[in-house]
């Protein structure tokens, strides 16, 4: 069986793939390898979907390979993903209303002020920027939002999907470098991208420019190299 470093599995699923499910019958027959570091943890996980609107994502938990049916359509970075499902269940007492109380009831309790019961609802969701966090984060309030605004058009979509990354955004400097890695950079959301594969629309920004981009991929001369400046660093 070859191998296919793992810096290489996402050039080689589109170049050789049209579908997730044979991109599931490529990644099959090859041996992923990771880290030359013998004491790292291997660990690694990839998202995939199509115009169909299928989608799996392949996970290695001690370099044995694990597909899930991405039923969530959400991924963060570790734990595992089994592990970040299973942790949505410590946020049911969330809400898309206000609680009962808010308003007064027969419950017998005085209503809440008025500057104070707004949001109540997502009491307990976790809001800062661990991994954990920006899954159950991102569940719940892209669930919660479409209870409010249901979605009709692509530009409600859109309007959604940009509202939900800025949630989750990282701002250079709030989450330090990890202390076992001297030489690993401090985290932040370097870019952002929205995908359409049923039109072939790509959408991306950068930190620096949070403009948004479209590329129109049903346009582009595919037996010509091509390039497309995003950011150089400034503004």
């Amino acid at each position: 069986m070859p191998n296919l470093p793992m810096y290489m599995v996402v050039q080689y699923l589109l170049a050789t793939c049209k579908t997730v499910e044979e991109a599931v019958g490529r990644i099959n027959n090859v041996s992923v390898v990771g880290s030359s570091n013998k004491n790292k943890q291997f660990f690694l996980h990839w998202t995939m979907a199509d115009k169909t609107g299928k989608g799996y994502i392949l996970e290695y938990l001690d370099g044995h390979r694990n597909w899930h049916d991405d039923k969530l359509g959400i991924l963060t970075n570790d734990p595992d993903y089994t592990w970040h499902v299973h942790n949505l269940k410590n946020y049911v007492a969330l809400s898309p209303t206000l609680p009962g109380g808010a308003n007064g009831d027969e419950s017998g309790l005085p209503p809440s002020p008025d500057d104070l019961s707004f949001g109540t609802n997502l009491l307990g969701l976790p809001g800062d920027l661990s991994p954990p966090a920006r899954f159950v984060r991102m569940f719940y309030l892209r669930d919660f939002s479409q209870t409010e605004r249901p979605l009709f058009t692509q530009s409600d979509v859109i309007v959604l999907l940009q509202s939900l990354i800025n949630t989750v955004h990282i701002v250079k400097g709030t989450v330090n470098k990890i202390p076992r890695s001297a030489a690993s950079p401090s985290e932040a959301t370097q870019w952002a991208v929205m995908k359409f594969p049923s039109l072939g629309l790509f959408y991306m920004r950068t930190y620096n420019n949070n403009q948004w981009h479209m590329l129109d991929l049903t346009a582009l001369n595919k037996s010509a190299s091509w390039s497309y400046p995003m950011d150089d660093g400034t503004l």
